[in-house]
């Protein structure tokens, strides 16, 4: 009989499989979202850059009448009211030549604006704008937008890649385990079963397998093999006792051969496999009938 309680659990066809698709399609989902993952921190991060550009020369046109006045007050309503928008972290207003500050704003771990001159996020996106009237050059902007929330969208996308591949391969597991284990595995044992009765002499044994696919076609070489060995056994068994062959006749095995044959079946207390009587006529580069014939007839003393 088959020794399946010998194979270890790793070493199944099934665990192959299963572990192969696994692994596939792991491969080709991490692949596409880091695909994903780039496309959208690309697309998002020219947002964002396309907003600062917008964001800066806006404001910069609306800075030029009060930086020529050097009116503070306004500056700073105009920097205080860009910074209404969250993604902005910190503007700066510099004088002409941008010697000094004339206004900055930022915000608090609260997120509550106030006067600051920095230093902002060093990963955020950092425009420069001059202030320009009628030609001249009267100051210097400097507007930064954070990441932050772009990091975070980022960071979301990356965890549900991960539980979409955790799901996938459970899902394949369970799927694939049941069906793999009812369309492929069990037939496969049903064969390997009948085929180690036939191998013990059991040539009634019926192959119960009528699939369409590679594994009935493997059934009906099974069921081939069958009716040939049923006509081999036949015409040996009817065979009348000969003499001992002459010069002419004689064995084309080594008569040590064929001893050693009939005592390994003695040993295993069973009719040899087919294989086994291939494999030695093999060695002796003949064909196998002596040692069939040798077989059966020690088979039908010890039954």
């Amino acid at each position: 009989m088959n020794n399946l309680k010998d194979i270890k659990w790793y070493a199944t066809v099934k665990v192959k499989m299963i572990s192969l698709l696994i692994l596939t399609m792991t491969v080709v989902t991490i692949i596409m979202g880091v695909i994903s993952y780039n496309y959208i921190k690309n697309v998002e991060t020219n947002r964002l850059t396309e907003f600062a550009n917008v964001t800066a020369d806006r404001l910069a046109r609306g800075l030029e009448t009060p930086m020529w006045n050097i009116d503070r007050e306004q500056i700073s309503d105009l920097l205080a009211t860009e910074l209404g928008e969250s993604t902005i972290i910190g503007i700066v207003a510099n004088d002409q030549g941008s010697q000094g500050i004339m206004s900055a704003k930022g915000r608090s771990q609260g997120n509550q604006i106030i006067d600051s001159s920095g230093p902002f996020d060093a990963s955020s996106i950092q425009v420069t704008r001059n202030i320009v009237r009628e030609g001249n050059n009267i100051g210097s902007l400097e507007l930064y937008v954070t990441r932050d929330e772009l990091n975070e969208q980022l960071s979301q996308f990356a965890l549900g890649i991960i539980v979409l591949v955790i799901v996938l391969a459970i899902a394949i597991f369970i799927i694939m385990n049941i069906l793999l284990g009812s369309i492929v595995i069990k037939p496969l044992i049903k064969l390997a079963d009948t085929a180690d009765a036939i191998s013990l002499g059991q040539l009634d044994q019926s192959f119960e397998i009528a699939s369409k696919d590679e594994i009935g076609f493997l059934a009906d070489s099974f069921k081939k093999m069958q009716v040939s060995l049923r006509i081999a056994m036949k015409r040996i068994s009817k065979k009348p006792e000969e003499p001992a062959p002459s010069a002419a006749q004689k064995s084309t095995f080594d008569a040590n051969v064929i001893q050693a044959f009939i005592q390994q079946i003695k040993n295993a207390g069973k009719f040899p496999s087919l294989p086994s009587i291939f494999k030695i006529a093999s060695k002796a580069n003949t064909v196998p009938d002596d040692l069939v014939k040798a077989a059966w007839q020690e088979w039908k003393k010890q039954n």
